[in-house]
């Protein structure tokens, strides 16, 4: 009898094949069977699987594991665990086959509770890195612990974790202690300094200055006493805190000229005793040969170690170090660690003095203050403005006195080490909120598909919109009323400021900066005597994420110097020459800006703009200076020049004047030698009438005439200018008008050397300014006749002055003018609160009073016009509408002590061009005018003049503005004006600086009082950033750390295509910067988004394989590829630690299921649920292993399934993989992959939530627990009662062409199932005499009939039996099998020789007995 025989030598399941065409050693379906077989070999065996026995006993109910870990170097598994109640992580120890609990959460409460698991949130980005293990849900903050730490805390899987601080204090677990971002400091180290180390107990600083009684003279031999001699010292000033031990300095300043002696001597000696009060005992070290003869009262000063940071602006900050090596985020730096000297700004030592620190204490504290948990030290650190670079003062473990105390004393300059040179760009750590994937990669933490940033809303779900007061106020102690000697902090003035905020989360993680114009402030020039600070209130709502905030400034101006000026010269333009020391030439160029900061020679402080453009600089003193006039002679004008007429006399516009002999020669002394004065070249004249002076003139020629009487007529360069009119006339000359003749010589003073010089435009405010007041000699600048009227001056007033306009005799008029309907005022220049009504609050002031600090003058018939004939009046015009201005009235004689006029200064103006309306018709009348009202510095006393009602001249009012004739006093000072430049315009870089701790959010309301510095001020209007205000002299720097605001929209932002890494891990030096995610470098990566999001990360070898929703591809790591021209790559190095992206071929991604992820060697396996298929991974690429008999099938099941769950099982070699829903139940499956057969050998009865292999030995989860499948009982899964069977569904179709009956079906292999008989008659020989699990057939299907064989019976080394039909039912009833015609029934069982085309036998084990483990 013919038979057709099957091996299993494919050993794979095939769905997809038509059931005719299928492969000999394929088969339809298995369940529960192992498929093994050789190489080569025609022969395959089919197997049962061993069942999987329960290795835990965690106990937590509703448990579900949620992910795994094996750990092959300790040969321990972790598996993490989701409860309805409590979530754990557990270690299973596969040598000591036990279970520990590592971390517990077993919290009631959101508050209480650390992990944060979710049955839906499967784990599957899981690193181990020496006993760390970090982990991330995408459910919550990425989290890592320490394994041992944690175990050592937790004693059961139903109670909570505790961690351990340093100091041995057990304490419940918070999610902050296993997070990967750790917190930083968020306030500053305080710092105390004094400028001696003689600190009282309580902070105050000592008296280290005093005065005593001592007598240093040996009276028994007459000479001063000898070093090593002992002194007793009566304390007549302050107690001081001297010590025994002490050196003190003993000076006295008596005169040298009484008493014999040097009063710069010192005596040097050291404190014996001295316990306060008045008597103190010394040894002398060092004495000078001449002495007081007796006791004097003598300074005593401590002798003390040079200052500390003399020449540094210095910053403290602090920062943690956690128990697993990692570091924190450096806190905000404290205030400048600066303590400048009293103020001494000299132009002969070339620099400020005061901008040295004085600083010989210094204690820093605050730095202990609520320190996290985990914190094992704290690093204390150190910056110096002037570079980058932060160093580590000092390291403080928990038990060390300083950290106890909070507090420790810096007593050198020595700094101990420097830090990464990245942590200034570290403002905080950028580690994602979550994450889906994670991987570890070049010794760093990757993760992929992050969160970050946050939404800003408020409690009302609106967008936070920034709005700030912004106030600048003296810092608490200023008192303006205070000469300050000592310099303060202060805020730099003539900037503009830009606040902003940040908010910070619970962990540090800062925004951006927010601002908006509320935020903007600009300081004045006036602020700049005191010592100022910001305080700011913000008046918008919080953002519901944030726990605190820190305020940011921006200022973007660029560096300025001061400088000294030395003197001042008058130019030869009217301009002025400032001179400066040489060390100072490089902080001004030629289109630079001064401004003038503080008074010549005086502490006061420049509160107006003073600001001057730079004409011109010279390098040495300029020809014009080093030209000294040297008088030859004056000469009194008197009667026999009067005689010689008035043409001959000196008048404006004139360039000759005419003098006797007598005059000139005989009467002033000048020689009448023809090579005397007349023979001389360079000469000058200028002339003197009362208390005034003219300009020089030079001279051009002296000519002599001979005659009766004698004359020389005098020529002179150009014109006598409008300063002549001091002269009077001719009618009426100048009293005791003279002239004075000077010789110009070049000479180098020593004055100019190591001088350079700037000139700047000369105003009257400069001259002010810079000139000592009790040394100031005036010149009249220019001058006007004034009229004024006690009536009105309206153009229908009798004798109205319209006519004296026309007539030419005067433009200038005191305004009293009423305002009134027909005017029509038009404000041209000044404060229009000047105008009428408001001035002094004194409504509708009259044109000039006695007693009245105002006056108001017009010239008539112009509007601001000073063209044509009113050019002439524009000197005047100009020079009264300037602040600054003095001026006085010339016949005014009031003041009773020099008998001269009084003179005012003008502090405000307004100019108002105005004029009526003919009869309202709209066209000018001729009452036009401009008007200057003019506010002055006192009440006039007197003017002197009368009503012009007669329109006599002699009865106008003339007014002469003053200039300050420099003449040759040009006087340095010990206390010069200082000049500040203007920064060049800056690029707008738009960088905010730290300005503020970090304040908790519930005082988001509050104001807040900011300590930020720029600059320290004088109170003199002299402020400095820069140590001796040296040109490139360190300065204090705008600030440390930076920020920024983002020109786009800030929001929470998943990165769905984003890579982002720390800082590095390395175990040999025991670095871990896992938790430094630094912004500001290269830490990121995006991949192209049509790649879908990323899901799954993983090393091989070198290279990072990212496995996104539609993509997989690979990202090279520290290096990256050239491609030649063949299209190979060459690898090149790269520092970049994420390189090129080389995406695989084949459009497959992972889907959304990275939990079917698995990896062994280098072959890894994923299923594309969004193409139902499984793939693999390999050298050779991406192979879609579902298309190995089960595409169809792949195909059906992906589409309905939640989650994909694969493990790999090393000891079979097999890639398994969980279909399941969360849902719906009943059409899970679980299959195997085997890479022996290229396909797929059988599906799995048991359902895992998780999988993973260790030591060849395979294990999965149920329930939270842990099932090794090693169970010696078959086909038994998770402790469930009785067992599942195997099954294989085969199909014979050997022929299928032809027609087939099949009577008997035997198979080899062990032993079949027996069916205990019910017959009396029991047959041992057919074993049917008891029932015995085993192999049977129960079906055997054909396109005809269906049969079974419920047993087999062993004959020759094979079990086999006949084929049994089915019996017959209405419910498979088939009428194709009725011979007969009409109605009829079947009844009966089908018996017989079946004859098919194809038969599918179902095959099914029930051997093994429940394990009962």
């Amino acid at each position: 009898m013919a038979e057709i025989k099957h091996v299993f030598q494919s050993g794979r399941m095939n769905k997809d094949l038509d059931e005719r065409l299928l492969p000999n050693g394929e088969y339809r379906d298995a369940m529960n069977i192992e498929v093994s077989g050789s190489d080569g070999s025609n022969v395959g065996s089919v197997q049962n699987i061993r069942g999987n026995r329960k290795r835990s006993l965690v106990g937590i109910a509703g448990g579900k594991c949620i992910g795994s870990i094996a750990d092959t170097e300790n040969e321990k598994i972790y598996w993490f665990i989701c409860g309805n109640n409590i979530d754990a992580i557990a270690e299973y120890d596969q040598v000591a086959n036990n279970t520990k609990p590592v971390l517990v959460d077993a919290g009631s409460t959101p508050a209480d509770q650390f992990l944060f698991f979710d049955k839906t949130k499967l784990i599957t980005g899981i690193n181990l890195i020496d006993g760390l293990l970090f982990w991330t849900d995408d459910n919550s903050e990425p989290k890592v612990i320490n394994i041992q730490r944690s175990k050592d805390g937790s004693t059961n899987f139903a109670t909570s974790t505790l961690y351990t601080t340093p100091q041995g204090v057990d304490y419940n677990v918070a999610e902050e202690d296993i997070t990967v971002v750790k917190k930083g400091p968020t306030i500053a180290p305080t710092i105390t300094m004094a400028n001696t180390k003689r600190v009282t107990a309580g902070g105050s600083t000592g008296i280290i200055s005093t005065s005593g009684s001592a007598n240093f003279y040996d009276s028994s031999n007459s000479e001063p006493m000898e070093p090593g001699e002992n002194v007793t010292v009566t304390i007549t000033g302050p107690n001081p805190t001297y010590q025994a031990g002490d050196f003190l300095i003993f000076t006295n300043g008596e005169d040298p000229d009484i008493n014999g002696y040097d009063p710069d001597f010192t005596i040097r000696a050291q404190v014996l005793t001295y316990s306060g009060g008045s008597t103190m005992t010394i040894n002398i070290t060092s004495i000078p040969e001449l002495v007081p003869t007796s006791s004097v009262t003598w300074t005593i000063e401590l002798e003390q170690e040079d200052p500390m940071f003399e020449d540094k602006f210095i910053r403290f900050a602090h920062r943690y170090k956690f128990k697993d090596g990692e570091y924190s985020t450096i806190g905000p730096f404290s205030e400048l660690a600066f303590l400048p000297k009293e103020y001494e700004y000299n132009p002969k030592k070339g620099y400020n003095l005061a901008m040295e620190s004085d600083m010989r204490y210094l204690k820093i504290s605050g730095f202990a203050s609520s320190v996290p948990k985990g914190v094992i030290e704290i690093d204390v650190l150190y910056k110096d403005d002037s570079n980058n670079n932060i160093y580590t003062v000092k390291t403080f473990k928990h038990n060390d006195p300083e950290y106890v105390a909070n507090n420790f004393e810096i007593e050198s300059e020595i700094i101990y080490k420097t830090i990464e040179s990245n942590q200034l760009l570290r403002p905080f750590d950028s580690v994602p909120l979550k994450a889906k994937s994670q991987e570890l990669i070049a010794n760093r933490i990757v993760y992929g598909n992050y969160v970050h940033n946050f939404d800003m809303n408020d409690i009302s779900g609106e967008d936070v919109k920034p709005n700030f007061d912004v106030n600048v106020q003296p810092r608490s102690g200023f008192s303006q009323t205070t000469l300050y000697k000592s310099p303060g902090k202060s805020i730099k003035s003539q900037r503009t400021y830009q606040l902003g905020v940040v908010y910070r989360d619970e962990y540090g993680r800062e925004t951006p900066v927010f601002t908006d114009p509320t935020g903007s402030k600009s300081i004045s020039k006036n602020a700049s005597k005191a010592f100022n600070q910001f305080k700011v209130k913000m008046n918008h709502e919080k953002p519901l994420f944030a726990k605190s905030f820190k305020f940011f400034i921006k200022e973007t101006s660029n560096e300025y110097y001061n400088m000294a000026m030395d003197r001042w010269y008058d130019a030869e333009d009217d301009n002025i020459w400032l001179s400066f020391p040489s060390a100072e030439r490089n902080k001004v160029d030629d289109e630079s800006f001064l401004i003038l900061k503080k008074k010549h020679d005086s502490d006061i402080c420049v509160s107006n703009e003073a600001k001057y453009k730079v004409i011109a600089i010279s390098n040495e003193a300029p020809l014009y200076l080093k030209q000294t006039k040297t008088s030859q002679g004056r000469a009194t004008i008197g009667s026999s020049t009067i005689g010689l007429g008035a043409s001959n006399f000196p008048t404006i516009d004139g360039s000759v004047f005419r003098i006797t002999k007598t005059d000139f020669i005989d009467n002033a002394g000048f020689s009448d030698d023809p090579n005397g004065i007349t023979g001389k070249s360079g000469l000058m004249v200028r002339f003197l009438a009362g208390s005034g002076k003219s300009d020089f003139y030079n001279i051009t020629s002296i000519a002599f005439t001979a005659g009766s009487p004698a004359f020389y007529d005098i020529s002179i360069e150009g014109k006598f200018g409008s300063d002549m009119s001091i002269v009077g006339t001719h009618s009426s000359p100048g009293a005791g008008l003279a002239f004075e003749i000077f010789q110009e010589e070049v000479k180098n003073k020593a004055e100019f050397s190591g001088r350079f010089f700037v000139k700047v435009f000369r105003d009257q405010f400069l001259t002010n300014a810079i000139l000592q007041p009790n040394e100031v000699s005036y010149k009249v600048d220019s001058t006007a006749g004034v009229m004024r009227r006690d009536g009105s001056c309206s153009r229908s007033s009798s004798g109205h002055w319209k006519d004296d306009i026309f007539d030419n005799k005067f433009r200038w008029v005191f305004d009293r003018c009423k305002e009134d309907d027909h005017w029509n005022p038009d404000h041209v220049h000044g404060n229009s609160a000047l105008w009428y009504g408001n001035i002094s609050g004194v409504n509708k002031p009259p044109g000039v009073r006695t007693g009245k600090d105002y006056i108001s003058i017009s010239i008539l018939g112009t509007r601001n016009e000073f063209t044509g004939e009113y050019a002439q009046y524009n000197a005047f015009a100009q020079k009264i509408k300037s602040v600054g201005t003095k001026f006085r009235f010339r016949n005014d004689s009031s003041n009773g002590i020099t008998g001269e006029p009084e003179i005012y200064t003008i502090t405000d103006s307004l100019v108002t061009n105005v004029c009526n309306y003919s009869g309202g018709s709209g066209h000018w009348g001729s009452n036009k005018r401009t008007i200057f009202t003019l506010k002055l510095d006192k009440p006039i006393i007197d003017f002197h003049q009368n009503d012009y009602t007669n329109r006599d001249p002699n009865d106008l009012a003339t007014i002469e503005v003053l200039t300050v004739d420099l003449g040759e006093n040009t006087f340095s000072t010990d206390n010069p004006a200082i000049w500040e430049t203007q920064p060049k315009e800056a690029i707008d870089v738009d960088l905010y600086y730290e300005a503020s701790n970090a304040i908790p959010i519930a005082q988001h309301a509050n104001e807040h009082e900011l300590e930020y510095t720029n600059c320290y001020s004088f109170g003199n209007g002299v402020e400095s950033n820069r140590i001796r205000d040296d040109f490139n002299a360190p300065k204090i720097s705008k600030g440390v750390k930076a920020s920024t605001v983002l020109a786009e929209q800030y929001k929470q932002e998943r990165k769905k295509n984003g890579l982002i890494f720390s800082q590095i891990y390395n175990s040999t030096s025991g670095i871990n910067r896992t938790n430094q995610f630094i912004i500001a470098e290269a830490i990121t990566k995006d991949l192209n988004p049509e790649y879908g999001s990323i899901q799954k990360l993983h090393q091989r070898d070198t290279d990072l394989v990212i496995l996104c929703e539609d993509k997989i591809l690979r990202v090279l790591a520290n290096k990256d590829a050239l491609f030649n021209a063949d299209g190979n790559a060459q690898i090149t190095s790269n520092q970049a630690v994420l390189g090129q992206t080389v995406p695989y071929v084949g459009d497959y991604g992972i889907s959304k299921n990275p939990e079917s992820f698995a990896t062994y060697g280098f072959r890894a396996y994923f299923s594309d649920k969004a193409r139902g298929a499984i793939l693999r991974l390999s050298r050779d690429g991406l192979t879609a292993i579902s298309d190995a008999g089960m595409k169809d099938y792949f195909n059906d099941k992906l589409s309905v399934c939640d989650t994909v769950v694969g493990s790999y099982n090393d000891n079979k070699g097999c890639y398994n993989i969980t279909l399941s829903h969360l849902y719906i139940r009943g059409d899970e499956d679980t299959l195997t992959y085997k890479e022996q057969v290229k396909g797929w050998p059988s599906r799995k009865s048991y359902l895992m939530e998780n999988g993973l292999s260790l030591n060849n030995m395979y294990y999965t989860f149920k329930n939270g627990e842990i099932y090794s499948h090693d169970a010696p009982e078959r086909n038994t899964f998770y402790g469930a009662s009785g067992f599942t069977p195997s099954s294989l569904t085969l199909i014979l179709n050997d022929a299928p062409g032809s027609i087939k009956s099949f009577k008997t079906l035997n198979y080899e292999g062990t032993r079949s199932r027996i069916v205990k008989s019910v017959s009396a008659n029991v047959d041992e020989s057919h074993y049917d005499y008891a029932d015995i699990k085993g192999w049977y057939c129960p079906s055997i299907i054909t396109d005809q009939q269906s049969g079974n064989v419920p047993s087999f019976i062993d004959k020759e080394n094979k079990w086999f039996n006949y084929i049994k039909g089915d019996e017959t039912t209405y419910d498979n009833l088939d009428t194709k099998e009725f011979s007969v015609q009409g109605i009829g029934r079947q009844h009966g069982n089908v018996t017989g020789d079946v004859s098919v085309p194809n038969v599918t036998i179902r095959i099914i084990e029930n051997n093994d007995e429940n394990p009962g483990y």
